[in-house]
């Protein structure tokens, strides 16, 4: 495993490309391969989560986790809201340069912050992954939280997915911007996440 600030940097650098592709992108081939790439570059939230519970003392890991979760469940239901109101007014190719230029800035603020942090243990990254099939065979409770929550975000991505389309069809009439504003709604939820840890 990896020394974690290098992993982050690398992939918000790989993020910033494939946003950036995204922008330029000029049919739906590379439309369609950037939209991957997005999403597998995606996974940096993770990676800043292990690294905070790796830097934490015992006692206070439950909150800082939770105080990161909170933060990440803010960003994404405000990320929402302000991406529907500017892709509303200036196309969505403009959501895709902004968020490449604040992922820039992410990296850069990164860098400098994050202290190095060495691996604490020298498995490597197949032995990792066979280990996970283990304990899917093993462990129960993890097999019924790993479906509980691959469900969970099934039904949210769902939900998102086709709110859009409801509210933009001729019985509502209403705009991306409209849909945006809906996750302000989730942002209740999201305060909650430091006080329960």
């Amino acid at each position: 495993i990896k020394e974690k600030r290098k992993l982050i940097v690398i992939m918000l650098l790989c993020s910033i490309i494939s946003l950036m592709s995204m922008f330029f992108a000029s049919n739906i081939y590379i439309l369609t391969i950037s939209s991957f790439a997005v999403g597998f570059t995606s996974i940096i939230p993770q990676l800043i989560i292990t690294l905070a519970a790796q830097l934490s003392t015992p006692q206070q890991r439950g909150q800082t986790i939770g105080t990161i979760m909170s933060g990440l469940l803010i960003g994404i239901l405000l990320s929402r809201t302000i991406s529907g109101i500017l892709g509303g007014y200036f196309g969505w190719r403009a959501v895709y340069f902004i968020a490449a230029i604040m992922m820039l800035n992410l990296m850069l603020i990164l860098r400098k912050l994050i202290p190095l942090c060495q691996p604490i243990s020298d498995i490597k990254y197949t032995q990792l992954l066979k280990s996970m099939i283990h304990l899917i065979k093993t462990e129960q409770i993890l097999r019924e939280a790993s479906i509980n929550g691959a469900l969970m975000f099934s039904a949210f991505s769902a939900f998102w997915t086709s709110l859009i389309f409801l509210l933009e069809s001729s019985y509502y009439n209403m705009g991306a911007e409209a849909a945006g504003l809906f996750g302000l709604v989730g942002i209740i939820g999201a305060l909650a996440a430091p006080i329960v840890g």
